[in-house]
């Protein structure tokens, strides 16, 4: 019963994880729709303001970075459960066939012990084609296993992106966003 509750918490685990990258989707969407909101704002007051620099930069660039930086988080988001099932799909069928291929070892090896046993055709043939079901399932397994690593790699991979545009994101949209309150007070 401990590694069905422990297969239970992993399972929830990994469904709590995906939904907080899910909620990135959203709040970036959402943050972006906000953000083109206060940039209306801020042309219907004055847009000189926009133009003027700030740390080397015009005011305005820094509301396209943040967007495009969360325009990144959106898109990596939301490929994260794909990638995600197809880790756990890999995973699932490797060990499918791992079983099969122990399966396959066993029955070899028992043939050669019990030398007596019935055979469906002739002892050589049955054991060529146990041969030749151990070397397909290995070469299965061996493709399954190097898609699982590649998905998870993958998945990895999009997870670290989805956490640091979201990050940059919202600094570079505080950054225009008090940068251009401070100068339309200023005016």
């Amino acid at each position: 019963m401990a590694s069905v509750s422990f297969i239970d918490s992993q399972v929830k685990y990994r469904d709590s994880l995906l939904i907080v990258f899910e909620k990135f989707a959203f709040y970036s969407a959402g943050i972006i729709s906000l953000s083109i909101t206060f940039l209306g704002y801020l042309f219907s007051q004055d847009k000189c303001i926009l133009t003027e620099y700030f740390l080397y930069m015009p005011i305005y660039m820094y509301v396209y970075i943040s967007w495009i930086f969360l325009i990144i988080n959106l898109i990596s988001s939301l490929f994260i459960r794909w990638t995600d099932s197809l880790y756990i799909f890999y995973n699932k069928q490797t060990y499918y066939y791992k079983s099969k291929k122990d399966f396959e070892d066993h029955k070899f090896k028992f043939m050669d012990i019990y030398p007596n046993m019935i055979f469906e055709k002739d002892k050589a043939s049955d054991i060529a084609v146990c041969k030749n079901n151990i070397n397909i399932l290995g070469k299965t397994v061996d493709t399954l296993n190097k898609q699982e690593a590649r998905y998870f790699k993958i998945d990895k991979a999009l997870r670290v992106v989805s956490v640091i545009t979201f990050v940059l994101g919202i600094v570079m949209l505080l950054l225009f966003v008090l940068v251009s309150t401070y100068k339309l007070i200023n005016i």
